[in-house]
């Protein structure tokens, strides 16, 4: 299942002491910093290997297009940072940065343990305690996954204000999402790979139609 991370770590040091940085043009770093922040928010850390999307989610289509020497000279810096990306090692047809992926890959692992362990102190705090394993059982895994990954996951995207989500689980092992925007009407709405949602706080269901969620009658056993 594909995560939306909702931090990330930067080291300016680093990118300002890149051998692969310092000769970039001011403008082929800002082209380069929005590549390397669409790909942390893609969910796989990856952009499409298409110059020509490429160009539409830098901007391009914000520019004049009737200066074609200015064109070009943009076109010549997509091309410029697109060197310093390498194709993603499992997604087919995309790009990744060797650095970032790294680092996602390190973020995507504390973020699984960190809301694993959110869950499990949220059960105790209300009562609930995991039964204790067998004294024959095998030691679990130091980072035990918090989904199965066979099983279609939770929206990365809110139904209601179109903005990223953060996935973890309920307490009975169901993968949910829930919106990060704090101005978003929704926020706090559990949403289930089905397309369901639930409020916990009003105790009522949520369903997405014509791409809005609205709420149901019916409430979900919570």
């Amino acid at each position: 299942m594909n995560h939306t991370i909702p931090f990330m770590p930067w080291y300016p040091s680093d990118f300002r002491n890149d051998v692969n940085v310092l000769p970039l043009t001011r403008a082929q770093r800002g082209i380069y910093r929005d590549l390397l922040d669409l790909a942390w928010m893609s969910g796989d850390c990856s952009v499409p290997d298409s110059f020509e999307k490429l160009s539409l989610l830098t901007g391009k289509q914000l520019e004049d297009n009737s200066c074609s020497e200015c064109a070009d000279a943009k076109d010549g810096d997509l091309r410029k940072v697109l060197e310093l990306f390498i194709a993603h090692p499992t997604a087919k047809g995309k790009l990744t940065q060797k650095r970032l992926l790294r680092e996602w890959e390190h973020a995507r692992e504390r973020y699984a343990r960190r809301a694993c362990a959110g869950a499990k102190g949220g059960s105790a705090k209300k009562g609930f305690r995991a039964a204790p394993l067998p004294a024959t059982a095998p030691a679990p895994s130091p980072r035990p996954p918090c989904h199965d990954p066979d099983m279609p996951g939770p929206p990365t995207i809110c139904p209601s204000c179109g903005g990223p989500m953060f996935s973890s689980q309920d307490r009975k092992g169901e993968a949910f999402s829930k919106c990060q925007n704090h101005a978003c009407a929704h926020k706090g709405v559990m949403w289930y790979p089905d397309g369901s949602g639930f409020n916990p706080k009003t105790k009522k269901d949520l369903e997405t139609k014509d791409g809005m969620a609205v709420d149901k009658s019916k409430k979900r056993p919570y």
